[in-house]
């Protein structure tokens, strides 16, 4: 009678360990289950982030480059308005801007000379 009540103890308590190493291992699949779901989230967030920023560079790019046409297109326009002005300045106009004082004295003195359109 000694050994059957310890072998039935020695199987329950082996059942009961069972059980236990049963509930661990399904806790841990969870939990790995789980983090990868989280993982793969986590990815996808940041491939969301990436793609956004490269849209934005794409956008500020666009903009940098526009900006440079138009400056490209402003020294351009300096480029032959130096020249109209170096022109002006072999026929001895003086520069409005720099000597406005100046350039009226000389187109008062064109129009009484008779210079209409200069």
């Amino acid at each position: 009678m000694p050994w059957t009540v310890f072998f039935t103890a020695f199987a329950v308590i082996a059942s009961a360990l069972f059980c236990l190493v049963a509930l661990l291992s399904a806790i841990r699949a969870r939990h790995a289950t789980v983090s990868s779901a989280r993982r793969l989230r986590l990815l996808e967030l940041h491939t969301e982030s990436l793609t956004e920023s490269v849209t934005q560079m794409q956008v500020e790019l666009l903009r940098i480059a526009n900006s440079k046409k138009m400056t490209d297109v402003r020294m351009a326009t300096e480029h032959t308005s130096k020249s109209k002005r170096l022109t002006s300045v072999i026929n001895s106009e003086p520069d409005v801007t720099a000597d406005p004082e100046g350039w009226r004295a000389w187109k008062n003195s064109q129009l009484r000379a008779g210079v209409y359109n200069q």
